[in-house]
């Protein structure tokens, strides 16, 4: 998704997006975070900064179906009636209504930005009751952040190279999270299991993850969904609750460190900046 951005200081959001990812109540709040610290850093307001996330959202559904399906598609060959395999397909099929929903709000910016005006008109006198003149939201404002989120989405649908090349990365991620997955279990000594299945149960793992449930990092319900799913494929309670708690603290070294450190930066460059100006 960095890509979708050129200077160094939009990756390096990114990165600090990963770290509230693993330390803050997964889904709306990474959404919210960066949308905010992306608007903080660039001109304008919010317009540009959530169509990137629309965008990125469309792309990481493709993503997340195309994987999902070829992986359930070499595995089991064809529908079966197993809950598992149900289980697979309904999340397959509410990817595919959150990325055509995202697409929705892209090419019909203006209901949403009607509806806006609408609710505004209606919360605006209570707004002003409780925060008195810190509320400022006019029709003109709003006009405004959705000309350059509709904008912002013409310019990213036409960067053609940029598209393809984020939905590879993306696509790639799946792949690389199920292949240390995959070395987990061999480091174990457990075999029956190929990159494929475990690719599904990483598939059903990432739609977890981004459920806005508010536990960070998703301790405990991620950990029972990924040993549910490895149980299904008829892996060994024991083995799979060794597989997941495994995979989970590899990856908690890896990104806890690097995206925690690169937090503390963009914090100590926030702080600094903001001592200049004073």
């Amino acid at each position: 998704m960095g890509l979708m951005f050129l200077s160094n200081k939009h990756i390096l959001l990114q990165w600090e997006v990963f770290f509230l990812i693993y330390t803050t109540p997964s889904g709306i709040t990474a959404e919210a975070a960066r949308i905010a610290m992306t608007k903080k850093h660039a001109a304008g307001d919010y317009g540009g900064p959530a169509a990137s996330v629309v965008v990125h959202r469309i792309i990481y559904g493709l993503g997340f179906v195309s994987v999902a399906s070829l992986a359930t598609f070499l595995v089991y060959g064809a529908i079966s009636s197993s809950p598992f395999i149900k289980t697979v397909f309904y999340a397959i099929i509410t990817t595919l209504i959150l990325a055509f929903t995202a697409v929705i709000i892209s090419i019909k910016a203006n209901i949403l930005r009607n509806i806006t005006k609408k609710i505004n008109a209606k919360v605006e006198p209570f707004l002003k009751k409780f925060l008195g003149s810190t509320h400022n939201l006019n029709s003109m404002k709003i006009d405004e952040t959705f000309d350059n989120f509709l904008k912002s989405i013409r310019r990213i649908a036409y960067s053609r190279f940029r598209l393809i090349a984020s939905y590879l990365v993306i696509t790639i991620r799946w792949i690389l999270l199920s292949v240390v997955a995959l070395l987990v279990t061999y480091s174990i000594g457990y075999y029956k299991l190929s990159i494929w299945e475990v690719m599904i149960v990483m598939m059903i793992a990432e739609i977890v993850s981004t459920t806005p449930i508010a536990i960070p990092g998703m301790l405990g319900i991620l950990d029972a969904a990924v040993i549910g799913s490895y149980v299904a494929l008829g892996t060994p309670v024991t083995i799979a609750t060794s597989i997941d708690l495994l995979t989970r603290l590899i990856l908690f070294v890896v990104n806890i460190p690097l995206t925690g450190t690169l937090f503390y930066k963009y914090l100590k460059d926030a702080s600094d900046q903001q001592q200049n100006k004073s």
